[in-house]
């Protein structure tokens, strides 16, 4: 994994993930099986747009201990909740 992202994976204290390629996917599968093995701390994981809910579902039935990490999802169609979602998730 490159430096640059394993160091904004492990750092941040919230992902918003929007829409973007397969390598957006590659860095939310990141977050996720990072927060899953345990290797990382649970944190605010917010999803815009349906294509997530599509992809999340797959991650769900393929990962052990994904209800923990999916309590720490939040899904929206409406980029300006974003901050409200963050607001209410980090304080």
């Amino acid at each position: 994994m490159c430096d640059t992202l394993l160091h904004l994976v492990m750092h941040a204290d919230a992902y918003v993930v929007m829409r973007g390629s397969g390598g957006t996917a590659w860095e939310l599968e990141t977050v996720w099986e990072k927060m899953a093995a345990g290797q990382m701390s649970f944190k605010p994981v917010i999803c815009v747009g349906e294509t997530w809910r599509v992809l999340i579902t797959h991650l769900i039935a393929a990962t052990d201990n994904a209800e923990r990490v999916r309590a720490m999802l939040h899904f929206t169609d409406n980029p300006t909740a974003v901050l409200d979602i963050l607001t209410t998730a980090i304080g």
